[in-house]
């Protein structure tokens, strides 16, 4: 397994309750701008060298352990230098009065050219994260869990959201690159005000927090990215301005692991700037942009062999300011500019068959320099950029279901009444994060930072809830969500995955106020707490092979059944303790009190647990069945 180390690990923190700032909107001056009794530093050993804390009204926004803007794993051997980049920081926070907030080439004046010297960081002091484990604690109580997107079903009780977090910490920009890789996002280069810059951010989506690492080798202006095999890729932009001779076709390659950057093949097309790329098998395909015209030629790059293999032309012809959109298995073009006209057109391209695929259009206005990206291997989010068509930002974003090739409305993008052009955006986890860019054509930048995330609406009231009697699944192999329906909303009830036909689905749930107590009439006397909420599911037909059952939850209430039950039984349990007790009586209904419990009635199934979307408030449990008769309640031992 490949070791993610320290640079990443500097985003191991609190994260900040306060909101650092506001979102510039005028381009005048940089967003951040606190009182000087707001920000303060704090230094501490790393090894035998020094690193330090940037904080903001007492919580951690930037840890360093490591030097800033410097290849490798170095900490400052001089306490002096350590203090000296932390005053600096807290400073140009302080003050608001910053273009960027730290380069290499202050460190270089502050500390002296060629004198500064490092301390070798020994890692393996640190705890060190695989970037693609996505195994992490969220929340404590409830024990180990697995983050796992679930399917997008645009017309469910699937509700999406922005939120706004802190702002980025490096300052007002827009064009620059981004990619993840596990649980972090890397933000590189961009421009502010003609000024093209080469710095370089990591930040940690479970932490909330910042760190700074090497600059690019070349700055990358409106260049491409990506990542695949937990490495970073960012190329092409320019590293000056925008005229055509300007251009380049350099590509970088970004270690993680050593916090370095090596130099590779350069794209084999002309120099360019607004390019689109996506990621299909582990491959990047690269294409379009504007290279003192508007282009169409594409090419795929295989980063074991560092090579690359031109492909069919991108079939929508010449485009620049599209976004590409990959979900690691399919990939999309969508939207872009050939000025005077923009559009809003949707392509895949088909690697087995070199060839584009048109797809139903990206509703609403025609755009260019949008922003879009995966929220699982079925959904996609586009929207934003800007329009000739209206000559304005837009703020309306779409959710794209793949197998149904259909768009769906989505929360519009949380920036006052402005949209936002030229922003980075990247995906982890089935939430997208999104900032930095400009409101409008005349530069007006941005330092904002959010996440979209969507999520399951469960049922929270006590009581019966509707039930059906007579509802046709379809069995297709794929999962199929039954929604429970009131007038004025749709919950998440159960999924149901099977290819075999089983006919009509029944289901009823209950939902009451306490845990129960309940004993099982097996050879032994087993007492059993039950938590409050109930399933009854029913299908014509008995499977003749096991079928893959979802049960939604909340994780408040499952926070509050576990908290009951541990106080009944005086010893701490987690959701890992927790069973699913399946009931097959005569006539499966939500109210334990009807059951014999005698043996071979019931059976104990040991669920997998995920969670889902905003602040991971649904909670799924996910098992295997071999009767759908049942009814069926989450357990744990009165021991």
């Amino acid at each position: 397994m490949v070791k993610f180390t320290l640079i990443i690990l500097v985003c191991l923190l609190l994260s900040c309750t306060n909101r650092v700032g506001k979102t510039a909107i005028n381009g005048e001056s940089n967003a951040i701008s606190l009182s000087k009794d707001s920000v303060s530093y704090k230094l501490f050993n790393v090894g035998k060298g020094f690193g330090f804390d940037i904080l903001v009204n007492g919580k951690v926004y930037i840890h360093q352990p490591i030097v800033p803007c410097i290849e490798g794993l170095q900490a400052f051997a001089k306490e002096r230098d350590a203090k000296t980049i932390a005053e600096l920081i807290v400073y140009k926070l302080s003050s608001g009065n910053f273009k960027f907030l730290l380069q290499k080439i202050e460190l270089d004046s502050l500390l002296g050219q060629g004198k500064m010297t490092f301390q070798s960081v020994d890692t393996q002091n640190f705890t060190h994260i695989n970037p693609g484990n996505s195994n992490f604690q969220r929340p404590e109580n409830l024990g180990q869990l697995i983050t796992k997107t679930l399917p997008l079903l645009a017309d469910g009780p699937l509700k999406n959201k922005w939120t706004a977090k802190e702002n980025v910490p490096f300052g007002l920009r827009a064009g620059g690159f981004c990619f993840s890789i596990g649980r972090f996002i890397f933000i590189g280069s961009g421009e502010y005000r003609d000024e093209i810059i080469k710095d370089f951010w990591c930040y940690n989506t479970y932490e909330d927090t910042w760190t700074c690492l090497a600059e690019i080798p070349s700055r990358c202006f409106s260049g491409v990215a990506f990542s695949i095999f937990n490495k970073g890729y960012a190329g092409l932009g320019t590293e000056i301005g925008t005229s055509s001779g300007k251009f380049k076709k350099h590509m970088f390659q970004y270690d993680p692991e050593t916090n370095t950057w090596k130099k590779l093949k350069d794209f084999p097309g002309t120099p360019r700037i607004d390019a689109s790329v996506f990621v299909i098998q582990n491959k990047a395909y690269i294409g379009t942009g504007y290279d003192g015209g508007n282009t169409r030629d594409f090419y795929a790059y295989d980063p074991t062999m560092d090579s690359w293999k031109r492909i069919a032309d991108f079939a929508g012809g010449d485009l620049h300011a599209s976004v590409g959109i990959g979900t690691g298995k399919r990939g999309f073009i969508v939207a872009g500019a050939r000025a005077p006209r923009d559009f809003n057109f949707v392509y895949e391209y088909i690697p087995n068959t070199n060839t584009w695929e048109r797809k139903h259009d990206l509703p609403s206005y025609q755009r260019n320099f949008l922003s879009g990206n995966d929220i699982d291997s079925n959904c996609l989010l586009a929207g934003g950029g800007g329009s000739y068509e209206i000559d304005k930002r837009l703020r309306d974003f779409y959710a794209y279901n793949i197998d149904r090739d259909s768009w769906a409305k989505a929360d519009d993008y949380p920036i006052n009444s402005f949209g936002s052009t030229r922003a980075v955006s990247g995906s982890i986890d089935g939430k997208i994060y999104m900032g930095t860019g400009d409101t409008n054509y005349s530069g007006n930048y941005l330092n904002d930072w959010n996440v979209f995330e969507y999520y399951y609406s469960v049922r929270t009231e006590t009581g019966e809830y509707n039930e059906t009697t007579s509802y046709p699944l379809q069995y297709n192999g794929q999962w199929q969500l039954f929604q429970e329906c009131s007038n004025e909303d749709c919950f998440a009830g159960a999924e149901l995955k099977s290819s075999q036909q089983l006919g009509d689905f029944s289901y009823s749930s209950s939902y009451v106020q306490d845990i129960r107590s309940i004993s099982l009439n097996d050879e032994t006397v087993k007492k059993l707490l039950l938590f409050p909420r109930n399933f009854s599911i029913k299908t014509d037909k008995q499977p003749k092979k096991p079928v893959s059952l979802r049960l939604f939850f909340t994780k408040n209430e499952l926070e509050k059944a576990l908290s009951d039950c541990n106080k009944k039984t005086g010893i701490i349990n987690t959701i890992d303790d927790v069973q699913m007790l399946q009931c097959n009586e005569t006539n499966p209904d939500t109210d334990p009190s009807n059951n014999s419990f005698q043996k071979n009635t019931y059976s104990f199934i040991k669920p997998q647990w995920y969670s889902y979307g905003f602040n991971g408030e649904t909670m799924v449990a996910e098992f295997l069945v071999t009767s759908l008769h049942s009814e069926f309640y989450l357990t744990i031992s009165a021991r």
